[in-house]
Parts: structure tokens; C-alpha cells; sequence
């Protein structure tokens, strides 16, 4: 099979050269936005139509691990529900930290990593591969989060999670430890 050369007409701009030096009047331009009162900006924003709950939001690509690839909709209800459920799971505050690790592309890191802090006002820590475990880990700043075994070889759930309160990152296990 020969591949074909394809030459695109134009110049290739990456995001980062471009963002990296704003010219006087996009630097004119974001202060003047800064002081814009959102109310203002949905309007605009929108091309002056109201936006409803159930108006797609998106259009997020499977894999194709069940048969073909396909575009799956999403409405804006669709994601605020799911951010609602794990906002209730979770019970995050501002004080809370989410580490992401799957891309944007997927349902989970689009709804959860990315929309649920900017949503919620959590901070958030990105890395680029769930692959690279090393690396997780180190952006983690912890070893995993697993409960110890029981005797009965079942795992005890540390009391956090009784309460409904779930460690987002600890230093140490939440139950005591034996140093041999």
C-alpha cells in the first residue's frame, strides 16, 4: 500500500508559540473580558440563543470496542448529572485535589477531569498517560490508596469511607501500620 504526500496549504501555528506572545490587541481584548460580567458573556458566547439543559454539548468518539466506531452525543444535562453524581459520591471541596490521567477524548477524563473541577472549583493535576505508572504515582506525591487485608483475606475499609468522606490523596494509610 503507497502512502500518499499531502501538502496543506499555509502555515502550521502551535497554541503554546501563539499564547506564549499575544499581540497589543488580544492583550486589549482579555483585559477588557476580564471585567465582563458572565451574564454578559453567555449571550455573546452563544450567538444570542438561550441554551437549553438538553441542547447537545458534545460529541465524544468510542473506540469501536463493541463494533464500529461512532460519535456518542452529550447533552449539557448529561454531563452536569454525571458531575452531579460524583460530587455527591465524593463529596469534594476546594481544599480537594483530582488527579487526571485519562485524555479528554474518553467520557470519564472529558466529564469528570476536566469539566468537574472548572465546575466545582477543585484543583486539578494532569498527566498525560495512565500508562505510566512511575510517573502517576509521583504526581499522586503518595503510594496507591489500598486498603489493608482482613484476616479473612476480605479488605477493611478505612473509616473514611463509612462516613462518605473518601481520601482524595494521603501521605500515610488511614489505619495503623506494624513496623517490622
Amino acid at each position: 500500500m503507497a502512502t500518499a504526500s499531502v501538502q496543506l496549504p499555509g502555515k502550521a501555528i502551535l497554541l503554546e508559540e501563539a499564547a506564549a506572545s499575544p499581540r497589543l490587541g488580544e492583550r486589549i481584548a482579555a483585559l477588557a473580558l476580564w471585567f465582563v460580567p458572565s451574564q454578559w458573556l453567555e449571550p455573546i458566547l452563544a450567538g444570542g440563543k438561550k441554551k437549553a439543559l438538553d441542547d447537545l454539548a458534545t460529541v465524544i468518539f468510542s473506540s469501536g470496542s463493541t463494533g464500529e466506531p461512532k460519535g456518542v452525543m452529550l447533552t449539557h444535562s448529561n454531563i452536569a448529572s454525571n458531575i452531579e453524581q460524583v460530587d455527591q459520591t465524593f463529596m469534594l471541596d476546594r481544599g480537594d485535589c483530582l488527579l487526571g490521567v485519562l485524555p479528554f477524548f474518553h467520557s470519564f477524563g472529558f466529564t469528570v477531569t476536566l469539566w468537574l473541577p472548572a465546575v466545582l472549583g477543585v484543583s486539578a493535576v494532569y498527566h498525560p498517560s495512565p500508562l505510566d505508572l512511575a510517573a502517576v504515582g509521583d504526581a499522586a506525591g503518595h503510594r496507591p490508596f489500598l486498603p489493608r487485608p482482613r484476616a479473612g483475606g476480605r479488605p477493611r475499609l478505612p473509616a473514611a469511607h463509612h462516613t462518605g468522606r473518601v481520601p482524595m490523596a494521603t501521605t500515610s494509610p488511614p489505619w495503623p501500620t506494624n513496623s517490622r
